[in-house]
């Protein structure tokens, strides 16, 4: 599936900068990334760390979550249990609500099993899983789990936003600014995101949370 996922943000990327007549080395410069490693995502023959994710996603004005595979990327199908019926038509649906709002060919539920997750794999062993059914404006609701060893990039990273999380399992190292906090099972945590921070998995064993990335609208 990592493969897949990959090629999926690579794809993305490459079609948003073309769509704004961007070049490799303006999109770097931009983003602070070589123009290489830039090639490498798009041609599908490298991830981006985290930081790298944030860094091309604020150079393109894209939410994070532009970046997610869509369903038919992904392989799945909308569940039976995931979609509500209706014996009328979008185009009837939409005439008897007299144009106030679209009706989608097919109705999503508000509950995500957890094996119709749309999920990336990053740089260095770092997975986001989508907790929402659709891209959310100015949110982005995930399950992150960080591999022993795996880091959410080099260097320290800031963008704009707040975060919230929480950790499920392992231990999650968090440096923000001139701090570090070791968060185990159960912590919390909450900071700016301009703030420079780093999180990391020193530990042997899976880091899994759940974390909130409030982007600040306008």
């Amino acid at each position: 599936m990592s493969n897949n996922d990959v090629l999926n943000i690579g794809a993305r990327l490459r079609a948003a900068r073309r769509k704004q007549k961007l070049s490799l080395r303006v999109l770097a410069s931009r983003a602070d990334v070589s123009p290489s490693l830039l090639s490498q995502i798009e041609n599908g023959r490298a991830n981006p760390s985290v930081m790298t994710l944030h860094n091309v996603a604020s150079a393109l004005a894209v939410p994070i979550t532009f970046f997610f595979p869509t369903p038919n990327d992904n392989g799945t199908q909308p569940s039976q249990a995931n979609t509500i019926s209706s014996d009328k038509s979008p185009s009837e649906l939409r005439a008897a609500n007299q144009g106030e709002f679209d009706v989608p060919a097919q109705f999503q539920s508000p509950v995500i099993n957890p094996s119709s997750r749309l999920a990336i794999e990053l740089m260095g062993g770092v997975r986001w899983e989508r907790l929402t059914p659709r891209e959310e404006d100015n949110i982005q609701f995930l399950e992150i789990h960080y591999r022993p060893g795996a880091s959410s990039g080099s260097a320290m990273s800031r963008h704009q936003g707040r975060e919230f999380g929480i950790i499920l399992a392992g231990v999650l190292k968090l440096e923000l600014g001139f701090d570090q906090y070791v968060l185990n099972v159960g912590d919390s945590i909450i900071f700016d995101s301009t703030t420079p921070h780093r999180l990391s998995n020193e530990g042997e064993e899976v880091v899994r949370a759940i974390w909130i990335i409030m982007n600040q609208s306008g």
